[in-house]
């Protein structure tokens, strides 16, 4: 007996392959070879499941297997994300939006942490009111609502009135069973097919960012597992840094199955490598694990502010640990505030500061002014920030509705048919633009243009929290070392979180990595 149940666990380890993927090492790379030798030997791309975390790991899954392999996007109905895969085999239509919670609301009368009024924007905000985010969490870890509710920080209980959890997620069961077809969360998706789902066949599964996976979504890798052939699965404990949100990392480190570390990165400088290894090695609950690191040297350099990085030219990641430290000039974090008064392009948390539209405009006036031609898409751009006082009653509506935006217009037509005054051609976009582009922005994008900056393309400068840019990498990394308050108590208790932040902070560097130095020694992450 006991020799049988030894051969069924080697036999189930022969199945499953875990790749430990530092930094830069060639995770996704690595999958979609494995995808590559499965298509190689005939197997339908039907019967191939990648599934992620993340919706942007599954789309750049989906995306590099387009591309690599020349697969129709309907040919891979697995590669997505894990509540995507249960959407699909349950066909599950209704999922839960601001639409539906605020319906709830009006029905039941419960007040949330805040006062919610049917339009767009709150809409979309009432999904994620603490009492619905609390609610979620706990399906997504496997915990009752009680053991969820003790495990909440101050910031969780915000504006939480703790007796009124169960109350308001029994009254939410009832209203989401109730509507035809029923309204399901993400975790609903999750815990519907594990309940009543048909695992399709597949010949092997793929489970990428593993380290951000809950409970319920390693429940949901453990029933695939048992029924595909084969099974890998890649991740970087080192890289955990959703636990806040759910992620077990230890599920991941823990799991049966075949052991590779991919040992080469191909993004780490060798200079850089061993302040990642210092963070790496404080993470108390870990797989130990070492990389080499690319020959170049990079740099690392230490600085005292954002006014001493050299940003006037190459691509780079400025992150924070919190947002606050980007944007609050009043607190003497003001990277925000440097960018824009010296007229260098950024992206932050995934924003552009000049829309693309907005930048199309000022460049389609500029081409009108020269008499050259452009579509009813450009002209479209141009009526978004023109407005009113540029274009006449009733012709906004029309270009944008135009059915064929690629046609091509000139000057006097589009002042004979499509209603553009022409008492405002030979203006400055600056005063065309007067009403619709604030003053901040004008005054930028004359600046970025003085430095020849491009602000069509995407921005050479992202400015984001660390949790944002994980995944990201620029040839410039500039990372503020300062913690906040909450961060500083919360790390005394549970400093692996912290550590695990920074590892991904600093490991975004392809060339040169730039720390900058805390305000307050006490409230700084030392290296």
């Amino acid at each position: 007996m006991l020799e049988s149940r030894r051969r069924n666990l080697f036999l189930y380890m022969e199945r499953i392959t875990k790749y430990f993927g530092p930094p830069g090492t060639g995770k996704t790379t690595t999958l979609m070879n494995i995808i590559e030798d499965y298509l190689d030997k005939g197997t339908p791309p039907e019967k191939i499941a990648f599934i992620s975390f993340s919706v942007k790991a599954a789309e750049e899954g989906k995306n590099r297997a387009h591309l690599r392999f020349g697969l129709g996007f309907d040919e891979m109905p697995y590669f997505c994300t894990s509540h995507a895969f249960c959407k699909r085999i349950m066909g599950i239509s209704q999922v839960m939006n601001g639409r539906h919670v605020f319906d709830f609301l009006e029905e039941y009368k419960f007040n949330l942490t805040r006062k919610y009024t049917n339009d767009k924007r709150t809409l979309k905000s009432v999904v994620q009111d603490p009492y619905f985010d609390i609610i979620e969490r706990a399906k997504t870890n496997c915990r009752s609502l009680k053991d969820e509710r003790l495990s909440l920080d101050k910031t969780d209980r915000k504006g939480v009135v703790i007796h009124m959890l169960e109350p308001i997620a029994e009254a939410w069961e009832q209203f989401r069973l109730s509507r035809v077809p029923p309204v399901y969360s993400f975790a609903d998706m999750i815990t519907k097919f594990l309940a009543e789902g048909t695992v399709p066949p597949l010949d092997v599964l793929i489970v990428d960012e593993a380290q951000d996976l809950a409970e319920l979504n390693w429940q949901l890798v453990d029933t695939l597992a048992a029924h595909a052939d084969k099974t890998f699965i890649a991740g970087d404990d080192d890289q955990a840094i959703y636990e806040w949100n759910g992620a077990r990392p230890q599920r991941f480190i823990n799991y049966r199955g075949k052991h590779v570390v991919l040992d080469q990165s191909y993004r780490i400088p060798s200079l850089v490598h061993p302040i990642a290894e210092k963070i790496s090695r404080r993470i108390i609950s870990r797989e130990p694990k070492s990389y080499k690191p690319r020959k170049e040297k990079g740099t690392v350099n230490n600085v005292t502010s954002v006014e001493l990085l050299p940003l006037q030219k190459g691509n780079w990641l400025v992150l924070a640990s919190c947002d606050y430290m980007l944007t609050d000039a009043s607190k003497g974090y003001n990277v925000r505030k440097y960018l824009i008064d010296n007229g260098y392009p950024f992206i932050h948390n995934n924003y552009r500061y000049v829309p693309r539209k907005m930048m199309s405009a000022i460049t389609v006036w500029k081409k009108l002014n020269d008499e050259e031609e452009i579509t009813l898409g450009e002209l479209d751009d141009l009526y978004n920030y023109l407005g009113k006082t540029g274009v006449k009653r009733g012709f906004l509506t029309q270009v944008s509705q135009a059915p064929n935006k690629a046609q091509t217009v000139n000057v006097k037509e589009i002042i004979d048919n499509y209603g553009l005054r022409a008492e405002c051609l030979g203006q400055e976009w600056k005063e065309v633009f007067e009403r619709t582009i604030d003053v901040e922005r004008r005054s930028f994008i004359e600046k970025a243009l003085e430095n020849e900056e491009d602000l069509h393309g995407e921005p050479r400068i992202a400015i984001s929290t660390i949790h944002q840019a994980k995944g990201g990498e620029a040839e410039n990394v500039a990372v503020y070392l300062d913690l906040s308050k909450a961060q500083k108590r919360t790390s005394m208790l549970q400093p692996d979180g912290l550590h695990r932040q920074f590892y991904v902070a600093i490991t975004r560097t392809i060339d040169n990595l730039y720390l900058i130095q805390a305000q307050d020694d006490y409230y700084r992450y030392v290296i």
